[in-house]
């Protein structure tokens, strides 16, 4: 099985769309409002060059004050994960801004389906129970700005995850 590059997605979240009566204006971060253009989503696959925002984005989304360290990818266990599985290192850009990213790593779906502990069913935090020739994707973490929120951001990250799952012909996926 090889890998194969994730195709670039874009995701349009509809214009003036009010999600859920809420809105910007409100000081409802990351709802639209009436005015809001609409938002392309691109996704491709991370990059080294891309670990310094993404170091960012996880301080964004799982700020000190609420999050132990271990709840944030730092730049040694990213830099790991483009080693251990580029093509499943998804990041998701609005106007070449990382808005949102997705950590997916291969592995035997016997492991996923009985009960398990997150760390020990991904290997650590450097992705060590990766196995190439594993019959299931596993969605390990997918994270999106607070500012992008509830934009289709996530969405896009899924969609691309699927893309890679039907690319690498994996019949299970789990989260």
């Amino acid at each position: 099985m090889s890998a194969q590059v994730v195709p670039s997605l874009t995701a349009n979240d509809g214009a003036g769309e009010v999600l859920h009566g809420l809105s910007a204006d409100d000081g409802h971060a990351g709802y639209e409002s009436p005015q809001t253009p609409p938002l392309v989503v691109e996704v491709r696959q991370a990059c080294i060059d891309d670990i310094a925002q993404l170091v960012n984005l996880q301080f964004e989304v799982y700020p000190p004050s609420g999050f132990p360290p271990i709840n944030r990818w730092n730049a040694s266990s990213l830099e790991k994960h483009q080693r251990v599985f580029a093509p499943g290192q998804l990041v998701a850009e609005v106007d070449g801004r990382i808005v949102g990213a997705a950590t997916t790593m291969i592995g035997r779906s016997e492991r996923f389906e009985k009960p398990h502990r997150f760390l020990d069913v991904i290997g650590s935090t450097r992705l060590n129970a990766h196995v190439p020739l594993g019959d299931a994707l596993y969605g390990v973490d997918i994270c999106v700005s607070p500012f992008f929120r509830r934009r289709h951001v996530g969405r896009a990250l899924y969609d691309a995850r699927f893309a890679l799952q039907a690319a690498l012909s994996l019949p299970f996926f789990y989260a």
